[in-house]
């Protein structure tokens, strides 16, 4: 979901019209403070060398950014990042030298981890893309939606950038890095349902939560629909939509109402497994393949529903993938507004 290209270096000098470069030291800002499943996270923005770096912080006391073979190191308070010295820098580096040993690689994380410092050395510069199409396409569909549920509306973008009010709550995957778009269902108090997206131009990969208190409201089908919408919009080359479900509604939903089928794959093997007993014990002929694209029964959903519902084994997880063709996304906007039928508005 974003756009890797070399950093070229910049000389500090003035240029020929007389105007000066920036700075060569980096600057560290706030960009965004919010709560992520109940745990307070500030993201920062790191200007270094002409790129932007984002990186998150949830209760770290400093940042240490190398630039060019220098280091600087930032005190955060509050949401706010101040230059220290560089005396005091040469200090904190100083014990931490003191306390790592090279013999021991794996304990300067540790040291790191026990001083509240994040160590940054920027790599490649990125490209942070806008997807106006697809924001513009998300337009629309607010429109619709605001039409029965005022209080919600849906938004595109990277975490480090969500529009949600100032301390507001996001309902995400934790370790959604800054560079993955994040697809929201907010309400007043923040991003209640979220849709993180990853993967390259040919697949992305649908990594969806929903906040307790918003479950069986239609929130996270809602959200899947806009998503196989919006797809061929974020990344015009993308072939398959891959999502690992946990959740027997959300597998379902996808096998029934986007043509979702499941590829041969270790994830589903066990479901194939439990697939063979319940028709061995309902005396029919046996299969040693996952089902394929042609159609589900309403037996099929319902094995489906009882395997991802057992008991014993809550991080059951099936892998279903859908096909994207040059027409889906007209196909599932027509199936929109169904879901927005479907939806509890808060």
């Amino acid at each position: 979901m974003r756009t890797v290209k070399r950093r070229k270096r910049k000389p500090s000098r003035k240029s020929r019209g007389g105007a000066a470069f920036e700075s060569s030291e980096p600057t560290v800002t706030l960009t965004k403070g919010f709560f992520i499943n109940g745990e307070y996270i500030h993201y920062y923005k790191v200007h270094c060398n002409h790129c932007d770096y984002y990186i998150r912080d949830r209760d770290n006391k400093y940042i240490v950014v190398v630039s060019n073979q220098k280091q600087y190191l930032f005190r955060l308070n509050d949401g706010k990042a101040v230059m220290l010295p560089q005396s005091e820098t040469n200090a904190l580096v100083d014990t931490i030298r003191k306390k790592y040993d090279p013999k021991l690689p794996f304990q300067f994380k540790k040291i790191l981890q026990d001083q509240k410092i994040i160590y940054f050395t920027p790599g490649e510069c990125i490209h942070y893309q806008e997807f106006r199409e697809a924001k513009r396409k998300l337009i629309e569909l607010n429109t619709i939606l605001r039409q029965k549920c005022k209080h919600l509306r849906l938004s595109l973008d990277y975490i480090y950038n969500l529009d949600v009010p100032t301390d507001g709550v996001v309902e995400a995957l934790f370790t959604t890095s800054t560079d993955e778009l994040i697809l929201c269902l907010h309400n007043e108090k923040g991003c209640i349902s979220s849709i993180v997206l990853k993967g390259d131009n040919h697949t992305i990969e649908l990594l969806s939560t929903t906040g307790m208190s918003y479950y069986q409201k239609g929130y996270n089908n809602l959200l899947r629909c806009v998503a196989m919408i919006l797809a061929r919009f974020i990344s015009p080359e993308v072939q398959t939509i891959t999502s690992g479900a946990v959740n027997p509604i959300s597998a379902i939903t996808l096998l029934k109402h986007f043509g979702g089928y499941l590829p041969p794959h270790e994830k589903n093997d066990g479901f194939i497994e439990f697939k063979q007993r319940a028709m061995f014990m309902a005396n029919k002929s046996r299969t040693n393949t996952v089902m394929n694209r042609s159609g589900y029964t309403a037996k099929d959903y319902q094995l489906i529903h009882d395997y991802l519902d057992q008991e014993n084994n809550r991080l059951t997880t099936l892998l279903v993938h859908v096909d994207i063709r040059d027409d889906t996304s007209a196909e599932y906007e027509a199936k929109f507004q169904s879901f927005v039928d479907k939806t509890v508005c808060e």
